[in-house]
């Protein structure tokens, strides 16, 4: 799974890396615990401090995350946000929030 490591410097690629982690940890039967320790191993650069900062926040050993679950909610409201989202849909289709209101002031014949 090394070629899947999370930098953060594309946030639209935090999905996959998700869906690609979570289907290797279950595919392995790892333990929640097991999969928060080693979540840090696949990501790098800002996405790997971010991470480790949110996981030092709580008093016991898995740090400021308590499950699996919670560590992808924080990951997902962390890199799936809406504007990165439009961003990578701008930018695959030429796309953008704006459009909608030129649609309407254009007349069909």
């Amino acid at each position: 799974m090394s070629r899947y490591t999370f930098t953060g410097r594309k946030p639209i690629h935090c999905l996959q890396f998700l869906s690609t982690f979570v289907r290797q940890l279950n595919n392995n039967a790892l333990s929640e615990g097991a999969a928060l320790k080693i979540w840090p191993h696949f990501l790098a650069d800002d996405a790997l401090e971010a991470f480790r900062t949110q996981a030092e926040d709580g008093e016991d050993d898995l740090g400021g995350f308590s499950t699996r679950p919670e560590a992808g909610q924080w990951f997902l409201q962390t890199y799936a946000r809406d504007e990165y989202l439009e961003e990578a849909v701008a930018a695959e289709t030429g796309y953008y929030k704006g459009m909608e209101s030129r649609r309407t002031t254009l007349r069909v014949a």
